[in-house]
């Protein structure tokens, strides 16, 4: 009996000790959890399978292009969250680009309920193609924007004792519990609805939701914008070209505040080296200005903005390995979705949504329990290549799932033909869509893993925007490729040659797979601890006149194991007379990283 209340009491202190590192409430949040809910209906119960009104309501319509449309739609919205995630950063801030962004949500779902009170073809078309740009800006708007202003609410309120970790912790509970909730809903109520009610509901949700979200405004902790890395980008490339025909320096002094002392800046790599030139100071030239007054006009940039955007662009051979990925995922949010047609079960296609993700959220949360239990620091600091590896490997046994169901489902409906249900069972459709989401979950967590081991620390939590951005690209190269097979592809799925177009993607996706092998063993992706610092040593001297950068908060639905347990929190700014002639202010900034 005293074995079992001491086995309760440490239940009982284990269960409000989690409470209370998850769970916090207050104002702004309270008025913030109906934009939340209603995004995830409306995306469950909509967004996610538009490419079934668009198949039902086309009339005439090959079915490549209208997968051909749901991907521009799915690029311009991963486009989007970059565009969105610099402007509200660097001009508007994230409340203002909140509300603008909900607002262009509930005018997409308005227009879309118009085009189905006026069912024709024509409308139809005319008005998806109208509704397409907002309802893609409103679904940008989640990681970038509001999830980082949900970050900025909870973080305010616990300071000035801020924990990082536990602020990102109590983010994902309030992040995945309206995901649960409004993909609950979405199943249950969307199901029976005709397409005219579900964006009927979906306009008022958002119209709603963004009124009460814009009623907490004298609660909100709104940070002002401090800017954005895509700047930096932008000036190191700008002045790169502008001083293309100079010569490369001969000493390390003629590169602009390189306290490194580095003759070639890093990281070293000969595509890239022409960057360096954006760092060169122009002394001899009495016709130029001072290098501050260069700097300030875009001209000059210093040597660790130089190392910055030179260590992003590095990705760029990774990134173009996830080109083959954006083919999955495109083929899944369109063709397998597709494939419940004629087969025996009424269910909402909710329900596969549904499962997608949460097979996402199991493959993500085992992998990161695993390796902190099994792994040692060092060894984690590599396990996103294993991780990035069996996502890749998912997506060849998701294709070749899908072939094989494929040639079964065409098989009976050859069968009977003249009979519009076969004696199939969509559930025939869950392994593929565990699969597909076994290959999120692991992929794109284990490519912001890479990401935010490759670049220094003001540029992390750019992470998912800029790998969503890549990933937006592969949905327009997946249009591409649709058409490319555009003969196999009928009016509607029975008519078509799924089954060919998926084996092609599962060979596509075994070569994929080696060629990514060979691209993360590359020298430049093997980056050690002391090239890191050396990175950070440069942040704190080159910044060291600038004001204190607000980090950016990482969405939830991406924090991983680089970005929670191995960041580093600590400031990175110091007074001026401090940072660029006080050596010993450096060390004990680094001395402190160190046992952070």
């Amino acid at each position: 009996m005293a074995d079992a209340s001491s086995w309760y009491a440490k239940l009982l202190h284990a269960t409000v000790r989690w409470f209370r590192y998850n769970i916090v409430f207050c104002k702004a949040v309270a008025f913030m959890t109906a934009l939340l809910f209603s995004n995830s209906v409306v995306d469950y119960g909509v967004v996610r399978i538009l490419i079934s009104y668009l198949e039902k309501n086309w009339k005439k319509v090959n079915l490549a292009k209208v997968a051909s449309v749901i991907n521009v739609k799915d690029g311009i919205s991963a486009v989007m969250m970059i565009v969105l995630a610099h402007i509200s950063d660097t001009w508007t801030g994230r409340f203002v680009m909140v509300v603008c962004s909900t607002a262009a949500y509930a005018i997409g779902f308005w227009v879309l309920y118009v085009s189905a009170m006026f069912n024709s073809a024509n409308n139809v078309v005319l008005c998806f193609y109208l509704a397409m740009v907002p309802i893609a800006a409103g679904r940008a708007m989640r990681g970038p924007t509001l999830y980082a202003f949900l970050g900025d609410q909870i973080g305010h309120q616990d300071e000035p004792n801020q924990d990082k970790k536990r602020v990102q912790a109590r983010v994902k509970f309030w992040v995945r519990l309206n995901k649960f909730l409004g993909a609950t809903v979405a199943f249950f109520v969307f199901g029976p609805l005709l397409w005219k009610e579900s964006f009927e509901i979906s306009a008022i949700a958002m119209t709603i939701s963004g009124f009460l979200f814009s009623c907490g405004f004298p609660f909100y902790y709104r940070k002002k914008p401090t800017g954005s890395p895509i700047t930096d980008v932008y000036y190191v490339i700008k002045a790169a070209i502008w001083k293309r025909n100079l010569d490369y320096p001969a000493t390390p002094k003629q590169f602009y505040h390189n306290d490194k002392g580095e003759l070639e800046l890093s990281p070293h790599v000969a595509l890239l080296r022409w960057l360096d030139k954006a760092a060169i100071e122009e002394t001899s030239n009495s016709s130029m200005s001072s290098p501050e007054e260069q700097e300030s006009r875009g001209m000059l940039c210093p040597a660790a903005q130089v190392t910055k955007v030179k260590l992003l662009l590095t990705m760029a051979p990774m990134w173009a390995t996830f080109f083959n990925y954006c083919l999955v995922v495109a083929t899944g949010s369109t063709f397998f979705f597709l494939q419940t047609s004629n087969m025996d079960g009424h269910i909402n296609l909710t329900y596969f949504s549904i499962i997608r993700t949460f097979s996402s959220f199991i493959a993500s949360f085992l992998y990161e329990l695993l390796v902190l239990r099994l792994c040692t620091e060092r060894q984690q600091k590599h396990a996103w290549k294993v991780r990035i590896g069996v996502g890749m490997f998912c997506s060849f046994l998701s294709c070749m799932v899908a072939r094989f169901v494929e040639i079964y489902r065409l098989k009976l409906y050859k069968d009977n033909i003249g009979e519009k249900i076969i004696p199939m069972s969509v559930f025939w459709l869950t392994p593929q869509f565990c699969l597909l989401g076994f290959m999120e979950g692991l992929c794109e967590d284990g490519l912001v893993d890479f990401y935010c081991q490759q670049v220094p620390e003001s540029m992390k939590a750019y992470g998912p925007p800029f790998n969503r951005w890549v990933l937006g690209m592969g949905n327009f190269v997946s249009i591409l490729w649709v058409l490319t097979f555009k003969p196999w592809f009928g009016d509607n799925i029975n008519d078509s040659q799924l089954d060919n177009y998926y084996a092609i993607l599962a060979i596509v996706s075994i070569a994929n797979l080696f060629v990514y092998g060979l691209v993360s063993n590359m020298p430049i992706y093997n980056i050690d601890q002391v090239a890191e610092k050396d990175v950070q040593l440069q942040e704190i001297l080159a910044d060291g006149n600038k004001s204190p950068v607000s980090k950016s908060f990482i969405p939830p639905s991406h924090l991983s194991i680089a970005t929670s347990t191995q960041r580093i929190t600590a400031s990175t700014s110091f007074p001026e007379h401090q940072s660029r002639n006080t050596g010993i202010v450096v060390q004990k900034k680094l001395s402190h990283q160190k046992t952070m």
